[in-house]
């Protein structure tokens, strides 16, 4: 099983695995809660399948946006620009 990448926490060296998927292309936690670490998928249409698990952190979405919303001063000057950009394009249309 492929992974976008490991996650270590810098304190207590836990290990998480971080998986990504766009489009419709869904991401099932019966396949990722076989693993013994923490796992945090994203689907980016919050396509999610299977059942809830105790290692599987399911990220949807909107949760993304309003972190990054709440948190827009730490953000990277690039993440920003992308921000203010979206923002532009929806209160222009």
């Amino acid at each position: 099983m492929r992974y976008e990448f490991i996650a270590i926490h810098r304190e207590t060296q836990e290990r998480a695995l971080v998986q990504v998927k766009t489009g419709n292309t869904a991401l099932d936690t019966d396949t990722w809660s076989r693993f013994p670490e923490k796992v945090f998928l994203f689907q980016a249409h919050g396509i999610y399948t299977g059942a809830p698990a105790a290692n599987v952190v399911p990220l949807h979405p909107q949760a993304i946006e309003d972190f990054i919303e709440a948190h827009f001063g730490i953000m990277p000057r690039a993440v920003q620009r992308w921000i203010d950009f979206v923002r532009h394009h929806r209160q222009s249309h």
